[in-house]
C-alpha cells in the first residue's frame, strides 16, 4: 500500500510540474529523484503532452502513461508544488498527504481574475511597445478601457497605471490621423533614389 501511495504521488507530482510549465528534462530529473527518495525504482520519459513512467524491476515493471496538457509557467503555484514535494520527500508528510495537498492546490481558484490579468498583460505589452519604438495611442485606449472594466469589477483603483494610460491616450488623435491618411507608410519609405 505504501508503494502504491508513493507511486501515485510521483505520478501526480509529474502532472503538476508539467501543467505549471516545467521543462521536460527537469521533470524527468525531479521524478527520478523523488522515486529514489521514496524507495521506488523508476524510469521516466516526458514529452510536451505526456509522461511515461515505469516502476519496478525490469521483469516485473509496471508502466504508466499520463496524458497532460502543456501549461504556462506559473511561478507561485510551482513554488507551492515544490514545497509539498520537499515535505513528502523529507518525511514531514506521507505520500498520501502529499496527494491530498496537490489536489487541494488544483481546486484553488486563481488569485487574480481574468480582467486584472488582461490589464496587467496589456500594460506590460504597451510599455514594451513604447520602449521598442511603437505603441501608438490605440494601445493606450484599449488599456484604458480594460482598466475601467477591472476597476468596476473589483472596486479597485489602478492609480499606478492611470498616469501612463493618460499620456498614451493623448497621442490617440494624432495616431488615428496618421493611419487614415497613410502618413505612417509615407514616413516609413526611404527617401532619395530607389535602390536597384
Amino acid at each position: 500500500m505504501a508503494d502504491e501511495d508513493a507511486t501515485a504521488f510521483v505520478l501526480r507530482l509529474g502532472r503538476a510540474l508539467h501543467a505549471l510549465g516545467y521543462s521536460s528534462h527537469r521533470i524527468e530529473e525531479l521524478l527520478a529523484d523523488a522515486a529514489q527518495r521514496l524507495g521506488l525504482e523508476g524510469q521516466f520519459f516526458t514529452t510536451p503532452t505526456s509522461i511515461f513512467a515505469a516502476f519496478g524491476a525490469q521483469e516485473r515493471q509496471r508502466t504508466f502513461l499520463v496524458r497532460v496538457e502543456p501549461g504556462d509557467l506559473h511561478l507561485e503555484r510551482l513554488g507551492r508544488v515544490q514545497e509539498i514535494a520537499e515535505e513528502v520527500l523529507g518525511g514531514t508528510k506521507t505520500p498520501r498527504m502529499g496527494l491530498a495537498a496537490l489536489d487541494a492546490l488544483d481546486r484553488e481558484t486563481p488569485r487574480w481574475g481574468t480582467t486584472i490579468t488582461t490589464v496587467a498583460f496589456g500594460i506590460a505589452g504597451g510599455c514594451a511597445a513604447r520602449l521598442l519604438g511603437g505603441g501608438d495611442g490605440l494601445v493606450a485606449l484599449v488599456l484604458r478601457i480594460l482598466r475601467e472594466r477591472a476597476e468596476a469589477e473589483r472596486g479597485v483603483r489602478l492609480t499606478g497605471a492611470r498616469v501612463g494610460l493618460r499620456r498614451g491616450a493623448r497621442g490617440l488623435d494624432r495616431s488615428r490621423a496618421f493611419a487614415l491618411c497613410g502618413e505612417r507608410e509615407r514616413q516609413a519609405r526611404p527617401r532619395g533614389r530607389p535602390l536597384r
